[in-house]
């Protein structure tokens, strides 16, 4: 369960910048961010980053279902920023790192409206 959640927990940090036709960018560790925030019991919320980031972004202006993102995380890149979590969260019983190497969210269409 907490797996799936850190899965759709991740929230990407991207900066927008307006795009003419179809752009593509590349995603790197210095101008990307990958986070995580999971409530625990209603008391308290852990965060996280996962440092290990690359992808491509492809943004249509013209035609924004055609747009794209695809982003492979390392799952090993955790960092819940407290070492015994890191171990017990990088174990077979969250994200098994040595069987789950990467996670590979990706998205297809923009949701942005072509200006009028």
């Amino acid at each position: 369960m907490m797996l799936s959640v850190a899965r759709t927990a991740c929230v990407l940090g991207l900066l927008t910048t307006p795009a003419m036709a179809a752009d593509s960018y590349t995603l790197d560790n210095e101008h990307t961010v990958v986070l995580y925030a999971l409530d625990h019991l209603g008391f308290s919320t852990s965060r996280g980053i996962f440092r290990d980031v690359t992808g491509q972004l492809v943004l249509d202006d013209k035609i924004p279902a055609t747009s794209r993102l695809e982003v492979t995380v390392k799952t090993a890149s955790i960092d819940t920023f407290d070492e015994g979590r890191d171990k017990a969260v990088r174990g077979a019983q969250f994200l098994d790192v040595r069987t789950c190497i990467s996670c590979r969210p990706r998205s297809k269409g923009s949701g942005r409206r072509r200006p009028a």
